[in-house]
């Protein structure tokens, strides 16, 4: 490959990461929610074509760096970073012994950078709560209950 083509490619690249990240790739201005280039089957798709693009580096490098491509979306969309990754299971492991433990799923959704929903969800799914105790705690941490105005 030549040095010309390398560069065209470094460029596609950068412009790829940026619309990956939420912003206009020639503009490099922030993409409205509404704009097409937002939409999560194409974010899917810009990874792809990222990938394809590095295909000099091994796959397992490309996906890392699609993962800090897609944290730093989750930052700039003011998300928490793990906001829908895969879950590792080391970090499902941590997170029902942390539980146990006596953690509240606020903490631990703060140590895991995850949403309140995504532990309760992943609590649940591990046994460790039911649908009822599930539902509670998600109204007392989410939407607690207002208070009545004292009389």
């Amino acid at each position: 490959m030549t040095n010309k083509s390398e560069t065209k490619i470094e460029l596609l690249k950068k412009q790829v990461e940026d619309a990956i990240i939420g912003f206009h790739p020639i503009t490099k201005k922030r993409l409205s929610e509404a704009s097409e280039l937002a939409e999560p089957d194409v974010t899917r798709w810009l990874i792809q074509i990222l990938l394809e693009l590095s295909n000099g580096a091994s796959q397992r490098n490309s996906i890392d760096q699609v993962k800090t491509f897609k944290q730093r979306k989750n930052e700039i969309d003011g998300n928490p970073l793990n906001h829908h990754s895969r879950w590792k299971n080391t970090d499902i492991r941590d997170l029902c012994h942390l539980y146990e433990q006596g953690y509240e799923v606020s903490t631990l959704a703060e140590v895991f950078q995850r949403t309140v929903g995504a532990i309760i969800g992943k609590l649940k799914y591990a046994g460790l709560i039911s649908d009822e105790e599930a539902n509670e705690i998600y109204l007392q941490t989410v939407r607690p209950a207002k208070t009545k105005p004292s009389e």
